[in-house]
């Protein structure tokens, strides 16, 4: 079948690797078609196997990490310039953390690592390749490969594993702390990608043997299916990913005639098209959220002689208005998407206002005065 999107009409570019048994490593475009436009090719005793399911883009600084190994099979967290595969950082990493997700609200790398036995989740240097724990989850026996994801609005990293007892769930944890927000008794689901157009997670999950593509609410842990895959019989665990501009999710699997199949999954609608897949592409990925993040904050009109503080805000806002407002002026906060989080409220102390934000999550909002048919807005994070 014919592709739903051509490369003609790809507006998002999706960054991939690719590796054929006795040839040299290279990096490059994956085109909309399935086909690769390369890059680079790697030097084999710096960079020549990846080590499969751990991968991230900084949208901050632009680059692409992932866990790799040179010619002597050496582990290493290998860092590229994210349009010219450059290699930038290749420290030697020991019990490597994996699972990595890219924070844009910390600027910083998270995975999971269980070196000790116990599980944590971990922020990793790209640099050094050193580990920090942010959190450690004795009531977690193991982590599921394949199934870690990022809300990058509100700082939540996404994961499947099993509790002591063996039973099957999915985690969210608040990367600020390290705090376990939720677990969910979801048994099954892979590939799990965040969609920042309706802040919800995308994968594909089986039951009883049946393939079907769904959303995932992370707060209530609630699926809702969106197509079932007929044909599909083993989903790929190294190849999936979302482009939130053409509303797409593509990942690949496995039919019945033991041949890969590309799937390319509209969102919205779950009608999707399937076409021979090129298994010597993985660990596909593109720009996301943090993209999103940073236009609304650019395009955002700032509200002048404002100071918020602490900067970042944890539990109490401080808003100090060095300018005159309208008697009637109201404030209210809104998400990095535009959503209202805390209503209109009327200014009453005209210098100064205080306000509770403990009920927020981390990430980037806006503080938005309105009176007199003006709108002001101001940036600031909430950790």
């Amino acid at each position: 079948m014919n592709c739903c999107i051509t490369a003609e009409t790809q507006t998002t570019s999706v960054y991939t690797f690719y590796y054929s048994t006795g040839t040299p490593l290279e990096y490059g475009i994956y085109n909309m078609d399935g086909t690769f436009t390369t890059l680079i090719t790697y030097d084999e005793t710096e960079f020549q196997y990846l080590d499969g399911g751990s991968s991230i883009i900084n949208e901050t600084e632009m680059e692409y990490t992932v866990r790799g190994r040179d010619e002597d099979y050496i582990l290493r967290l290998i860092t590229v310039d994210l349009s010219t595969g450059n290699i930038k950082y290749s420290p030697y990493v020991v019990d490597a953390a994996w699972e990595l997700q890219y924070s844009c609200v910390q600027n910083k790398i998270f995975g999971v690592w269980a070196g000790d036995g116990s599980v944590h989740v971990v922020s990793t240097d790209k640099i050094t390749g050193e580990k920090t724990i942010v959190g450690t989850y004795p009531e977690i026996e193991e982590v599921t490969p394949f199934t870690s994801s990022l809300d990058p609005l509100n700082d939540h990293y996404l994961f499947r594993g099993k509790d002591l007892s063996g039973n099957k769930k999915t985690y969210v944890v608040n990367l600020s702390d390290g705090e376990l927000l939720y677990e969910h008794p979801l048994s099954e689901g892979l590939n799990w990608r965040f969609n920042c157009n309706d802040e919800k997670f995308y994968g594909v999950y089986d039951d009883a043997g049946v393939f079907y593509f769904a959303s995932m609410d992370a707060i209530s842990g609630v699926l809702t299916t969106i197509t079932t895959l007929p044909e599909m019989e083993l989903v790929s665990g190294v190849f999936s990913v979302l482009l939130p501009d053409e509303e797409l999710y593509i990942t690949r699997g496995e039919h019945s005639d033991n041949n890969i199949y590309t799937y390319n999954i509209d969102v919205t609608s779950g009608t999707f098209t399937t076409f021979p897949a090129d298994e010597n592409m993985l660990e596909p990925e593109t720009l996301m959220c943090c993209s999103a993040i940073d236009e609304a904050s650019s395009n955002a009109v700032e509200l002048p002689g404002v100071n918020i503080y602490p900067d970042p805000v944890f539990e109490t806002m401080h808003v100090k208005l060095a300018i005159p407002v309208a008697q009637n002026a109201v404030y209210s906060i809104t998400n990095s998407i535009g959503q209202t989080v805390v209503s209109q409220t009327p200014i009453i102390t005209l210098s100064q206002v205080s306000i509770n934000t403990t009920q927020l999550s981390p990430g980037i909002y806006y503080f938005v005065v309105s009176g007199n048919k003006t709108t002001y807005s101001k940036a600031f994070v909430k950790m």
